[in-house]
């Protein structure tokens, strides 16, 4: 009978163990486990200090290490099979710091190291003996990990059934951005990131209100045709009359003026539109006008002028004008033009240096800005500015435009293209990136006193002032309390994994 014969006939050792998941006898067919000794024997180093009177005083115990004792045979059919056998088993218990779990204990696993091979025995197809397998860590632990999740309040009860202390695996999964997470114990607490971090800030950025695009046909969203007008015209001779209508054609918004006398043309107003606040009216913005103020005819018996006016108040109340920009073509022998700003009075505050010539004011942008009592105007023209008495703090809410002509001469062909309107300083919520995001899984490992966050080794977002080695389980109840940012909608998950750990 061969020894793989003998020790087929025979079941394995109630004591047998399994290394790293597999049995010696499985991989060197020859070997059997017979008898394990070591396991439930343990020594404490005690710590204390002499007394006059005699005896001692006890101070503290630390358990020692453990060595497990396991008594074995192989039996092979010749000499050369024994030596071969012997030579499997040594590099079967090569491994260090190995997980061993017996088989009449199989609810529990030790870790250890091979620390000699004695043989009491030695015969030609035979041998017998014992492995010495130390263990620095004299604890055992359940093959069984255990997992809490926290309650809706972030907390975390273990009901830990161990002999000996256990340290956790605690997680954080964040369903929303979160600055950092904080895990307090009975005598422990941990910090992950910076639980103090913002989610962002105010700040005061400009806000498009209106973008209208006439040639699109569909840019009068807002716009309302007059049916009368704030606009005085008294400082250039006339009072403005309404007359005629805004029509379409491919190069915008124009002016079908019908008749009238003096200085008279259609209207269109904005009201400006709410913020994002729901704020409505503006003290500072800029508008950009796109327009196309062309002469007609040959003659040059043309007078013309476009208005963009900027108004106060509400249709309840009525509206009053603030200031105005416009472009000007007063005189019937020239081409050219001029470009003003104006006060509500009419009273003209700047005009260009210079008047436009004909052809600069095809497809040209009129840009307005008022800041406080500041108006600038940025034309083909060039740049102007004027002050405005009293319109410091003034809550603009309309925008009028106008197109007009002279009633004794030709009109100038005018369009408006394109308009575009931004209030300043709106209160702006600003998202800033934070530390974890949602799907990040946070993990603290307080035996390895590691931090992972989505698997990685991150040491940066660990606290100086955490307590890795004191957050333990103790027999019996625990909780654990898990905070996050205090701005955090969404809770995030958290979790707690853990071996119970015995004597």
């Amino acid at each position: 009978m061969t020894g793989a014969e003998y020790w087929a006939a025979r079941s394995k050792a109630a004591c047998a163990f399994k290394l790293n998941g597999n049995y010696i006898e499985d991989s060197v067919p020859e070997y059997r486990t017979l008898e394990v000794s070591g396991r439930h024997e343990l020594e404490a180093e005690v710590d204390s200090y002499d007394i006059a009177a005699g005896g001692a005083v006890y101070v503290s115990n630390r358990t020692q290490t453990r060595t497990l004792t396991v008594r074995f045979a192989v039996k092979a059919d010749t000499t050369d099979a024994l030596h071969k056998a012997m030579d499997a088993l040594n590099a079967a218990l090569k491994a260090e710091e190995s997980q061993i779990i017996f088989d009449d204990e199989p609810e529990v696993y030790y870790v250890g190291t091979r620390a000699r091979i004695t043989l009491g025995e030695f015969l030609p197809t035979y041998a017998a003996g014992t492995i010495s397998i130390f263990c620095a860590d004299p604890y055992k632990y359940s093959t069984r990990v255990f997992e809490e999740i926290a309650d809706n309040n972030g907390l975390i009860t273990v009901s830990y059934g161990g002999s000996a202390p256990a340290y956790p695996i605690l997680s954080a999964r964040p369903a929303s951005d979160a600055g950092g997470f904080f895990f307090a114990g009975a005598s422990a607490s941990i910090t992950v990131g910076d639980i103090d971090e913002v989610d962002g800030d105010t700040v005061q950025l400009p806000e498009t209100l209106c973008a209208s695009n006439f040639v699109m046909r569909d840019g009068l969203e807002g716009w309302v045709q007059g049916n009368s007008t704030t606009i005085p015209t008294r400082a250039q001779g006339g009072l403005y009359e309404i007359a005629g209508h805004n029509g379409y054609d491919d190069l915008g918004l124009y002016a079908a003026y019908g008749s009238g006398a003096q200085w008279h043309g259609p209207t269109y107003q904005l009201d400006f539109p709410a913020d994002s606040n729901g704020d409505v009216g503006a003290v500072s913005f800029g508008a950009a006008v796109g327009i196309s103020f062309v002469r007609q005819t040959a003659s040059g018996r043309d007078r013309g002028r476009i208005y963009i006016q900027f108004n106060s108040g509400d249709s309840v109340g009525g509206f009053a004008s603030v200031f105005r920009v416009e472009v000007y073509k007063a005189s019937r022998s020239s081409e050219m033009a001029e470009v003003r700003i104006l006060d509500s009075e009419a009273n003209v505050l700047a005009t260009s240096d210079s008047d436009v010539v004909k052809g600069e004011l095809e497809n040209a942008i009129l840009h307005i800005y008022k800041t406080g009592a500041t108006i600038t105007l940025i034309s083909p023209a060039g740049t102007m500015t004027a002050e405005v008495p009293g319109i410091a703090d003034t809550v603009v809410t309309q925008v009028e435009l106008v197109m007009a002509q002279h009633g004794e001469d030709d009109p100038i062909e005018i369009h408006a293209e394109t308009f575009r309107l931004v209030k300043y300083n709106v209160d702006t919520w600003r998202d800033l990136p934070n530390i974890f995001t949602a799907g990040d899984e946070v993990t603290i490992d307080c035996g390895e006193c590691k931090i992972s966050l989505n698997g990685n080794d991150r040491p940066d977002l660990g606290d100086l002032d955490n307590d890795f080695d004191k957050m333990i389980l103790l027999p019996g109840c625990n909780q654990i309390r898990c905070l996050t940012s205090e701005w955090v909608m969404s809770a995030p998950t958290y979790s707690i994994r853990y071996r119970e750990v015995f004597l």
